[in-house]
């Protein structure tokens, strides 16, 4: 569906030195499954999704979605696939805090073909099958870090998007969500592509139908994961006993003590246990990890639970596709919507909005400035310097000013006219006047520019094939 072919994207380090971040990579994104990148931080995995995804630009090379192609950054383009065909999650969530979570999924839907109720429709059928509908009319800051990434996920799905882009979707979640998130994520790839990035790259494995390792901007590896043992998976990292052998026990009155062991020790080991002053001392051949009621891991009876048992496994995506309307969102829609978020109380609200009185202050101050500029007349003066004329740019502040190089003009007509001589004032007539057009920024006066149209040459310069009409001076007064 996506075909990615030779792409290339740099940033700049320093005045001259470039970084190779996305380094002529090819790759391709089918219609349903889950595509991952893997590798350390700092390869280009955040830059090469963004690129895809139209979030940012390229250098060269050729993204292709479906008939669609483009060779060069065309922000249209991107801007048409993301509305149309695109969902995204991103690790920070990047939702409206003080917005309910209705408001921050019903985002989604203004740029589509569709009534208040049919909105309402899709919003209310996806949050159900996330899990969080009880949270429809919550504010998005009071809920936890992975119910706002449900949300997140839930603006993604509810456009039934064709692709969707997900940027370290787990990172900053616990165990329980992080699996519950991908979960959600393999069920919904059913119908949809998803392309997610992620450093866990064993913890993706269980997921992924394709696997790309990437490197400095380099794919270093493609391939199949051969491990889908999802249902052995461990969610925790506590020790579950029954998943052990009882080695060996020993009981007396006031002491009881179990060695359980998965067989995996290949030496012999020697541990002495000593109680002293109600003390227990262990001392061991081998380290000990030793766990109290602070530790994250803990020692527990029973089986430990599977990746399923954290999920609905009733839950479904079955929303039609919806027809895109690019005219919904005009000036007046937008403008709408940001002066309806501005008044919401908060502290950032009151200061962002007097930035942007500021702003706009500043602006028709601006305009106004660029305006006088352009209706202002300029004078300007002459110097001769080497054969050269010069004109030194001089902003007149006070009135309409006049071009001493046309007063020059002028005058020097005048003479020729004085002359009376009819067959030179007619060809002195047809010349252009000497005029000086200066359209640039008041901040450039008193520079100095050449005519290189006009000079002054010695009379030695001055041959008799160069004239035009009369005689060469014949003595120099």
């Amino acid at each position: 569906m996506i075909k990615v072919e030779k792409l290339n994207k740099y940033y700049k380090q320093g005045l001259f030195k470039k970084l190779h971040v996305i380094n002529n990579t090819t790759l391709e994104i089918p219609k349903s499954g889950i595509i991952a990148v893997v590798g350390k931080s700092g390869v280009g995995k955040t830059t090469l999704l963004n690129t895809i995804s139209g979030l940012d630009n390229f250098k060269n090379g050729t993204i292709s979605f479906n008939e669609e192609k483009t060779d060069h950054y065309d922000s249209k383009f991107a801007d048409k696939l993301r509305m149309e065909h695109f969902g995204f999650v991103f690790q920070n969530y990047y939702l409206l805090k003080d917005r309910s979570v209705y408001d921050n999924v019903n985002l989604s839907l203004d740029s589509f073909k569709l009534t208040e109720d049919e909105k309402k429709e899709r919003i209310n059928y996806v949050l159900k099958q996330l899990g969080i509908s009880k949270y429809t009319n919550k504010l998005v800051s009071n809920l936890s870090g992975g119910e706002q990434q449900r949300v997140s996920i839930a603006r993604a799905l509810v456009k039934s998007p064709k692709v969707i882009f997900a940027d370290e979707p787990t990172g900053s979640l616990d165990e329980m969500t992080t699996f519950t998130v991908l979960n959600i994520l393999k069920k919904v790839s059913k119908n949809c592509a998803v392309f997610i990035v992620t450093h866990e790259k064993e913890l993706i494995s269980y997921y992924a139908d394709y696997i790309i390792e990437l490197d400095h901007g380099v794919i270093v590896k493609e391939f199949v994961p051969e491990n889908k043992t999802i249902n052995g998976l461990a969610v925790d990292q506590n020790i579950y006993l029954d998943e052990l052998k009882r080695e060996s026990e020993y009981k007396d009155s006031n002491v009881e003590l179990n060695l359980f062991s998965d067989s995996s020790v290949n030496k012999d080991i020697k541990i002495n246990v000593a109680i002293k002053n109600s003390k227990i001392y262990l001392e061991s051949s081998e380290e000990i990890i030793y766990l109290d009621k602070n530790s994250e891991a803990k020692m527990l009876k029973g089986e430990r639970r599977k990746i399923q048992d954290y999920v609905d496994n009733d839950f479904n995506f079955e929303l039609p596709p919806i027809e895109y309307n690019k005219n919904k969102n005009n000036f007046n829609t937008i403008f709408k919507k940001s002066f309806n978020n501005l008044r919401i109380k908060s502290s950032f609200k009151t200061l962002l909005r007097v930035v942007l009185v500021l702003l706009s202050v500043i602006l028709v101050l601006l305009f106004e400035s660029i305006k006088q500029l352009k209706n202002k007349d300029l004078s300007m003066v002459v110097s001769a310097s080497q054969g050269n004329i010069y004109v030194s740019v001089s902003p007149n502040a006070y009135g309409v000013g006049s071009s001493m190089l046309s007063e020059a003009y002028q005058n020097l007509r005048i003479e020729i006219e004085n002359l009376g001589d009819d067959k030179i004032t007619t060809m002195f007539a047809s010349f252009e006047a000497l005029n000086f057009s200066y359209e640039g920024f008041y901040q450039y006066k008193k520079k100095m520019y050449n005519l290189k149209v006009y000079d002054f040459k010695p009379i030695s310069y001055l041959n008799q094939k160069d004239l035009i009409y009369g005689r060469m001076p014949e003595k120099r007064s």
